[in-house]
């Protein structure tokens, strides 16, 4: 594949939801230790342990990162040989197989992205010797084959959305905290939740955009299922809940700021980002209401970088 294909393939515009899940994972974790660094006499089996925390988190996203470009390598490559990319619409980012790269080249890269995020698996469970890890990466790449991969994918019956929302939320928030601190808390489930819904944003929005063509490949999303109208409804009422979200880590935030060391300046770093993650939920549903989904899918995207380095933020006030 030429460069140019690599790149489209990765599809970049996506990535940052990777980044942002495992970046809110790494702010939970720091959230759970926070307290011995903050309030105890540190060992130095302490310092050493937030040092391999970093390597972890580097790590970890390697994996969502490398994880989610095979994804969209293999969505190019089955959807490719499945014909779906001769139904999609002219407006719609042209995929690779359908616009003539071999699909040989197309599955091969998604081959050498899922070796690229194993590696960085394995460091990670070298490095915590938490095995259950494994079965974790296993059952995502399984996932990611068969979203439209396989005789029977799932992507086409409707399974696409909530996929979406358990690997990009709970999985790779979760297995972040997990990985780093060893254990799950409830600032933890929070952020779960806000990432998987902001990916399910992310996905609607892409399948609001393909909804003639995705019903004449029989791909059954759920805006095929909902209509356009309802559907649209459906992604501005996971934004909604996905905003309202904030509202939680911001009620102990607000006990903690003149306790916490640095807390004032964090919390109007938390006060900024809240606001841009509102203000970014609302140019998103305009931009849906008025059918530019293109910019929507960016926009989407680039938000849970934000809202992610706003849970830091709060990560670091809450007590």
């Amino acid at each position: 594949m030429a460069p140019t294909d690599i790149v489209r393939g990765a599809r970049l515009r996506t990535l940052p939801l990777s980044v942002a899940a495992v970046v809110t994972g790494a702010g939970c974790a720091v959230n759970w230790q926070g307290r011995v660094l903050l309030f105890n006499n540190v060992p130095d089996s302490v310092l050493v342990a937030w040092r391999s925390m970093v390597w972890v988190f580097l790590l970890c996203l390697g994996v969502a990162v490398f994880l989610q470009i095979a994804a969209n390598y293999m969505n190019d490559y089955s959807d490719g040989i499945r014909g779906t990319d001769e139904h999609r619409d002219a407006n719609a980012p042209a995929r690779l197989v359908a616009s003539g790269v071999p699909a040989r080249q197309v599955l091969a890269a998604a081959l050498v992205s899922v070796a690229l995020a194993c590696l960085c698996g394995l460091g990670v469970i070298a490095l915590t010797q938490r095995w259950v890890l494994l079965a974790i990466g296993v059952l995502s790449i399984a996932a990611a084959w068969w979203y439209v991969g396989g005789r029977h994918p799932y992507g086409y019956m409707g399974w696409g959305e909530p996929a979406a929302f358990l690997f990009f939320g709970p999985v790779a928030v979760l297995g972040t905290q997990y990985a780093m601190c060893g254990a799950i808390s409830q600032f933890g489930v929070v952020g779960a939740v806000a990432m998987g819904l902001n990916s399910m944003a992310v996905l609607s929005v892409n399948n609001l955009r393909d909804v003639q063509s995705d019903t004449s490949s029989g791909k059954r999303t759920w805006m095929v299922m909902f209509g356009t109208e309802r559907g649209a409804v459906a992604l501005c009422t996971m934004l909604a809940v996905y905003v309202l979200l904030l509202i939680i880590p911001w009620i102990d935030a607000v006990r903690s700021i003149e306790v916490i060391p640095y807390g004032m300046p964090l919390a109007i770093g938390a006060c900024v980002g809240t606001v841009g993650t509102v203000a970014m939920a609302a140019i998103v549903t305009r931009q849906v209401v008025h059918g530019r989904f293109g910019r929507a899918l960016m926009m989407c995207s680039g938000m849970s970088l934000v809202f992610a380095a706003t849970y830091v933020c709060l990560s670091c006030i809450v007590l």
